[in-house]
């Protein structure tokens, strides 16, 4: 019996994620940040004669760093359609010698050579918001994504298509593929059991459940500790890229995090409390993470006395969105507020614990 035979419509229950489903997930078990390196930097191999960055060199390398900045593919038509100088957006370039061969038009083998982009965080970020993107920020939630189906060249080239977006959109996935112990488990009504017992093996990720119909048409659910007749469907039809572009943005947005321009104009007034704050590297630490943040568009420092941080955001996020982000790095600890705090609205209190680490 195929997969998708086990999966009956009645299981599935498939529809399109709505609003209200996704804000339900921001309560559910945090997650954690990982620090994406060089956020801004990207390397193309380019041929041996290059001595300067050309205009198609550099029209790629916007491209990808438009798509990882953003976390979504739907960035890279803003090269075509927007810039006429990608020159205007690098800060820094350099070439370094490889032992990668290439063949030219003409039919003749050389050793290529990697031509690294250094990219102006401010110009990009500028850009990506006049086009209504936003920066994702160098924290971002890591995915745990398990394919289910039999091993074949369908399902191959759709895993290869999962793991390529992740990595050019710079979000952080672990991908693995269950075996025919968790189908047989499908059967019985329990793979989400399984799979949240799995998963445990990987704490504080955004859990994810896909798989190709018949059609080729994607389905996921994110499980978040959901159990099988609770799960949520969804799906979205169009080619590999369309699919693969709405189910990563769905899961951002599970995460807490907006990767789109559909935001409400009114922006939300936050306090932030922050205690143990105890030196200068901690006030900087905190205050370093803060700003990478997406969505937080405006942040104060109201007070700073006796290891107390207080900081007024502005976001158009929801007190239950912004609690999400702020959770994803390790150090920061939620914390019951005080009873004079809870009195403000929009008030939440951590404790830092630089020590922990990420």
């Amino acid at each position: 019996m195929s997969l998708v035979h086990l999966m009956s419509m009645q299981n599935l229950r498939c529809f399109i994620i709505a609003p209200l489903i996704v804000l339900s997930l921001l309560i559910s078990t945090p997650l954690r940040a990982e620090l994406v390196e060089n956020l801004y930097q990207t390397e193309l191999l380019v041929s041996d004669r290059l001595t300067h960055p050309d205009d198609i060199s550099l029209r790629s390398g916007l491209k990808r760093i438009l798509v990882k900045v953003s976390g979504t593919a739907l960035a890279s038509h803003i090269v075509d359609e927007f810039v006429s100088d990608p020159d205007l957006y690098m800060s820094e370039f350099h070439f370094e010698s490889t032992y990668q061969v290439r063949t030219d038009v003409e039919g003749n083998d050389y050793l290529a050579q990697r031509l690294v982009l250094l990219f102006e965080q401010a110009s990009i970020d500028k850009l990506l918001n006049s086009r209504k993107f936003f920066p994702l920020g160098k924290y971002r939630p890591r995915l745990l994504v398990w394919m289910l189906g039999y091993e074949n060249k369908t399902l191959s080239s759709f895993r290869d298509g999962l793991q390529e977006y992740a990595t050019q959109a710079g979000l952080p996935m672990t991908l693995l593929m269950a075996n025919q112990m968790f189908i047989k488990q499908q059967a019985k009504g329990r793979l989400i059991d399984k799979i949240n017992e799995r998963s445990r093996s990987y704490p504080k990720a955004l859990v994810v459940v896909v798989f190709l119909d018949k059609n080729k048409v994607m389905h996921w659910a994110v499980v978040d500790g959901a159990s099988d007749d609770r799960l949520q469907w969804a799906f979205s039809k169009g080619g590999l890229a369309q699919q693969l572009v709405k189910a990563f943005g769905a899961w951002l947005d599970s995460s807490g995090i907006k990767i789109d321009g559909k935001r409400s104009l009114a922006k939300n007034s936050h306090q932030i409390i922050v205690t143990r704050v105890k030196n200068m590297a901690d006030y900087a630490a905190v205050m370093e993470y803060v700003r990478s943040l997406p969505s937080i568009d405006l942040i104060k420092v109201a007070s700073m006395d006796n290891q107390t941080l207080t900081l007024a955001l502005q976001s158009q996020l929801n007190n239950a969105e912004v609690s999400r982000l702020l959770s994803l790095d390790r150090r920061m600890l939620f914390m019951r507020p005080l009873q004079a705090e809870a009195e403000v609205e929009n008030s939440l209190r951590w404790s830092w614990f630089g020590a922990r680490g990420r």
